[in-house]
């Protein structure tokens, strides 16, 4: 492990390894890079629940600057801090939050998906609809809210309704 100064001038510095390593910000406890033989670059939170030390990846550099995965930080050890899991039970992307609230809207208001997309779009079509990373869908369709059958990109995108809704109202419940 390698500790620095993170900087966008950094992070393009670190050059890959035989080996995955990580290189943690010695300013902002827990904040890192972690960087791939391939050369990808994945910004991270590390934190302690429970003893168990978890990771919680935060977007890549090539898609998310350093200001955006900061921010993404800031707010992950404000929930650790008080307490919280930040990954927690639900998505914790904000786009993932943001795509299943347009598809209760779909749903519960409108009765359907938008017709532009059909009854059972492909990942990459609700990714396109929307404007999101397919990456936010996978990670709906972990959370069991969506259910994709088939593959990658062409997976056709099955929304679970009555989790939405479930997910829906535990967040109003939540705020009010």
């Amino acid at each position: 492990m390698v500790q620095m100064i993170i900087t966008e001038d950094t992070v393009a510095k670190l050059a890959p390894k035989a080996v995955r390593y990580d290189a943690t910000d010695i300013s902002c406890p827990g904040f890192g890079v972690r960087v791939y033989p391939s050369g990808s670059k994945t910004w991270f939170y590390r934190y302690r629940i429970q003893n168990t030390v978890r990771v919680m990846r935060l977007g890549q550099t090539s898609w998310r600057c350093l200001e955006e995965a900061l921010e993404l930080y800031r707010e992950a050890r404000g929930k650790h801090r008080s307490g919280l899991d930040p990954q927690g039970m639900h998505p914790t992307t904000s786009e993932a939050k943001h795509l299943l609230l347009k598809l209760w809207v779909a749903y519960e208001i409108e009765g359907e998906l938008p017709s532009e997309i059909g009854a059972h779009p492909t990942v990459e079509a609700l990714a396109d609809y929307y404007g999101v990373q397919p990456s936010s869908i996978k990670k709906l369709a972990a959370f069991r809210y969506l259910r994709l059958k088939g593959s990658g990109a062409d997976a056709v995108v099955i929304p679970m309704r009555d989790a939405i809704n479930n997910m829906v109202f535990e967040e109003r419940a939540r705020l009010y």
